[in-house]
């Protein structure tokens, strides 16, 4: 099982995981002046926000239904998109299943992707792994047993869960890269 150390990084039991792990972007996502989206990224302020409830805070742009959809029933289609426009890996939150020896794919229950500086990228906006842990951990061991956080090919992810990816999903990635300051690498 993954934990976290005192300062939010991950590390797993099987050596999965050391601290600021940053897997490698397929291939750097650069703007036509030469800027990547990891310069862009390193300088943003934090995003504003708006409270929805008391346990509910949002990027201001993203909407309570856009939550809904992406936080519980779409995030692996909200996942892929988002990695097409920044490069950055897609982690699920995952029953523990060995990615290296697939015979089926694995029970996961959450999608998003890394960031440059070790945090998490899904539809509330950028957070720490921490929160999320917390909140999916539980439910993941429940239903399993055992839980993990795994990098995951996305192509795979897709072909392999039979994920759909719509112009709708494209619309709320662009909405989510707006809201979080990189509208830039949002489609024009």
């Amino acid at each position: 099982m993954s934990t976290f150390d005192v300062n939010g990084h991950l590390h797993g039991d099987r050596g999965r995981y050391a601290p600021q792990h940053r897997a490698e972007a397929v291939a750097d996502v650069v703007l036509d002046d030469g800027t990547t989206i990891d310069d862009v990224y390193a300088t943003l302020e934090p995003a504003p926000t708006y409270r929805v409830n008391q346990y509910l805070t949002l990027p201001v742009g993203i909407t309570e239904a856009d939550h809904e959809e992406y936080r519980y029933d779409r995030c692996g289609q909200l996942a892929f998109v988002l990695h097409e426009r920044t490069g950055w890996p897609v982690f699920v939150f995952a029953d523990g299943y060995d990615w290296d020896n697939p015979p089926s794919f694995p029970g996961w229950v959450h999608a998003g992707l890394q960031t440059p500086d070790d945090r998490f990228l899904d539809i509330s906006g950028v957070t720490d792994w921490g929160p999320q842990w917390d909140k999916w951990v539980g439910y993941v061991e429940e239903e399993a047993g055992e839980a993990d956080i795994e990098e995951v090919d996305v192509n795979e992810l897709v072909r392999t869960a039979g994920l759909v990816v719509t112009e709708d999903d494209r619309a709320a990635a662009d909405r989510l890269l707006h809201a979080i300051g990189l509208g830039r690498f949002a489609r024009p």
